[in-house]
């Protein structure tokens, strides 16, 4: 039997758990693509956008690193490695631009899911880059801060230009 969380077994033994150990709060932890549901435009401050994002581009570094280990000594893993590598720099741009206006330090921790379909979760991470994307564009447009406009710029594009090497991958290694 798999440790992974994405195990569905698992997932119910933690439910149970959570009842039976925390049953006056709230349900358990909405899973990581639940995260993905506020749109930027909803963010109340820049301070609350960057934590989002950081929280997000972790949550891809995941999912690329994931993808990777499922995927090594393949085409596919040496891009997907190569990916959560640039991932992985978002983070730390935004933690960088989240302590310039804050003076504080956030950090969230790294979940790498479980992948029992490669080609799915490539898709899946082809439609999240997108988004991500289409999301720094508008928050970028949208911010009076020069220099989060300019990271979200810089986000987008290569949010791009990962969804673009996400499609390239689906079409040579799986179509």
């Amino acid at each position: 039997m798999s440790n992974c969380s994405c195990n569905s077994q698992n997932d119910r033994r933690f439910e149970a758990v959570w009842q039976r150990v925390l049953p006056d709060l709230d349900p358990p932890p909405a899973g990581l693509n639940d995260q993905r549901a506020q749109p930027a435009s909803a963010m109340d401050s820049d301070e609350a956008f960057l934590r989002y994002c950081i929280d997000l581009e972790c949550a891809d570094v995941g999912v690329c690193e994931a993808l990777a280990c499922r995927c090594a000594g393949t085409r596919t893993g040496r891009v997907c490695a190569c990916l959560a590598a640039e991932n992985r720099d978002a983070v730390r741009s935004c933690q960088t631009a989240y302590l310039i206006l804050t003076g504080e330090r956030y950090t969230t921790r790294l979940i790498r899911p479980c992948i029992s379909s490669p080609l799915e979760a490539l898709r899946d991470q082809c439609l999240v880059e997108s988004e991500n994307s289409r999301m720094y564009q508008e928050y970028a447009v949208t911010t009076q801060n020069a220099q989060i406009a300019r990271l979200c710029s810089c986000l987008a594009e290569k949010s791009s230009q990962n969804a673009c090497s996400l499609e390239r991958l689906i079409n040579q290694a799986y179509l």
